[in-house]
């Protein structure tokens, strides 16, 4: 009697014969049979089904039928090649924990938490979005967090939305590389992008701001967590996304404040999506950390829905700005918020001119 792989005794021929014989003395009746072996009816199966499969594995087959080629790739291939997709997309997923942004200096920089643009939306505050823009473009050291819902995209059933603006697909697109670009618009200075709902319901067709960014813009998809590094070794983190969990009628930037006591790592959170805007600014003890949170409005107004809701429109904070001077000697003087690109930039420059 030999051992098998797992250490047990093999059963021979004779063995599983006999279990054969039993259940057909015992009208196929499994239970009867292994009584009369006082043995389990587990242990009774499994011997029937091991002395049918030798039966089978002895009988000679009455057609010789060989299989087609199967174009598939073996099974083997597709696990080998799903355990490197696993360790691709987790190396992928622990390298976008605190990206790393690095500036070459230790100057004061801002950064623009840029609200919801809705480029082509007929009620986008264009001469706003335009001023911000100019003002960013002009000014050393700020720098965009672009906190998604770019362009005023549409799918289903809301496509009908398109038959009341003056802005087709085609010039909505025109509009989004002209104020992304080098030559017009934010270029370099556009330094984070972030995907909302908007950007999400047109990549059906192709993600359109991948290609339309400059080369070195982050884009991510809902949230970015970043760590922004100077050369002093001071850093701002950050974490960005469309949108956080949480709602209070009290608090429009409930969802950021909430996030913050659950990622105390962060030095900023901040978030668009609801059109609606505010800062907060606490100190969170045993950690050494200020944190500030945000939620910028956009700049869509006239907002039809919102106001079938019942909801009054804000009319500022469509960008949220944070000067961060890396030279602080407190925590409370490291981050100054803005709910304006103009002050935030006249602010930034004082900051500036007194090294």
């Amino acid at each position: 009697m030999s051992n098998n792989k797992a250490g047990r005794p093999s059963l021979d021929d004779g063995i599983l014969n006999q279990a054969i014989s039993l259940w057909k003395e015992h009208d196929k009746n499994i239970s009867k049979a292994a009584l009369s072996l006082g043995m389990s009816y587990a242990t009774f199966y499994h011997r029937l089904n091991k002395a049918f499969d030798r039966l089978e594995e002895g009988d000679q087959d009455e057609f010789d039928i060989k299989p087609p080629f199967d174009p598939e790739e073996p099974v083997e291939k597709t696990v080998e090649r799903m355990l490197e997709n696993y360790k691709n997309n987790k190396r992928a997923k622990d390298e976008r924990d605190l990206m790393p942004i690095k500036v070459t200096h230790d100057k004061p920089i801002c950064i623009v938490f840029m609200g919801d643009p809705h480029i082509g939306n007929p009620g986008m505050n264009i001469e706003s979005f335009m001023d911000d823009v100019q003002i960013i473009r002009n000014t050393d050291g700020m720098k965009v967090i672009n906190l998604g819902d770019t362009a005023d995209s549409w799918i289903g059933n809301l496509c009908k939305l398109y038959a009341n603006s003056p802005i087709t697909v085609n010039q909505t697109w025109k509009l989004v590389e002209f104020f992304l670009g080098k030559e017009h618009g934010l270029g370099d200075d556009f330094l984070v992008a972030i995907s909302g709902n908007h950007d999400l319901w047109h990549s059906s067709y192709g993600d359109i701001l991948e290609w339309i960014k400059e080369p070195k813009t982050i884009y991510e998809e809902w949230a970015a967590s970043l760590d922004v590094q100077f050369s002093n070794d001071v850093s701002c983190k950050i974490h960005a996304a469309h949108d956080h969990p949480g709602r209070s009628q009290y608090a429009a930037n409930f969802g950021q404040t909430k996030a913050a006591m659950f990622m105390s790592k962060y030095d900023i959170i901040a978030g668009g999506h609801t059109h609606t805007w505010a800062t907060s600014t606490f100190e969170q003890p045993g950690h050494d950390r200020v944190c500030h949170t945000i939620r910028a409005r956009g700049y869509k107004h006239f907002d039809h829905y919102g106001k079938r809701l019942g909801y009054e429109e804000m009319q500022y904070g469509q960008s949220i700005c944070c000067v961060i001077d890396p030279r602080a000697e407190s925590r409370i003087d490291f981050i100054t918020t803005f709910p304006s690109v103009k002050t935030a930039s006249d602010f930034l420059n004082y900051k500036r001119s007194k090294l």
